[in-house]
């Protein structure tokens, strides 16, 4: 299987690469996931909920300089889990 758990911790900068992803979402668990999608990589994000934090997430990804082609939002208040179907520019999936 290729899918990465990536545990988080904190950081208050922005992150300026996808090394630093992991540090911009603190108290996050990131999983990438490549064999799940034929056509895009898979991001998930499980996060406490706060104001704010769905878009850290998008912006981080679009920083990145990915596309995101397919979103699925979830919440109970206090957490949050989404999962993001992203692709390169040039619509080909991670590697």
């Amino acid at each position: 299987m290729n899918r990465n758990h990536v545990p988080c911790c904190r950081s208050s900068s922005s992150p300026s690469s996808s090394s630093e992803f992991c540090s911009f979402l603190w108290w996050s668990r990131v999983t990438v996931d490549n064999e799940s999608s034929k056509k895009a990589t898979l991001v998930k994000v499980d996060s406490a909920n706060k104001r704010g934090r769905l878009l850290e997430v998008v912006q981080v990804l679009t920083d990145m300089n990915l596309i995101i082609r397919r979103a699925y939002i979830s919440s109970d208040r206090e957490w949050f889990m989404d999962v993001f179907h992203v692709t390169d520019q040039n619509g080909n999936k991670l590697s």
